[in-house]
């Protein structure tokens, strides 16, 4: 058996007059926002046109092991920045977990090992960086 502590972190976020509901999809139909978004070829895709699966596993990030802090929201914005700068640069960017954890929970004014929300370690990122 495994005797390592694993960290699970995770804090459900408060809603957010923000966040995605039933009704915005309904915000799609809008002329205006249709308007918007057109220029972008955005929603023109057709069912048929979309391949059944895709690999994108050689633009991922080595898998990490936060052991027994819980620090997984910071793994979750670490990874996927990583995985954006391989994909857009070809390059592997060995960004600090335990940076963006820290501040994390510095701008949530979050004590302790506690973990910490997903909202909050997305702000650190456009706040810091990592």
């Amino acid at each position: 058996m495994d005797d390592v502590r694993r960290g699970m972190g995770w804090l459900p976020d408060y809603p957010d007059i923000r966040d995605y509901t039933f009704e915005s999809k309904d915000i799609l139909k809008r002329e205006d926002i249709q308007a918007l978004v057109a220029p972008t070829g955005l929603g023109k895709a057709d069912e048929a046109t979309l391949p059944s699966s895709v690999d994108l596993r050689r633009w991922c990030p080595p898998v990490e092991d936060q052991g027994g802090i819980g620090s997984c929201t910071a793994n979750a914005g670490v990874g996927m920045v990583e995985y954006y700068e391989k994909r857009a640069f070809g390059k592997h960017l060995d960004a600090s977990r335990l940076f963006l954890y820290k501040v994390t929970r510095n701008l949530a004014e979050l004590q302790g090992d506690s973990g910490a929300y997903i909202r909050s370690t997305m702000g650190a990122l456009v706040l810091f960086g990592i």
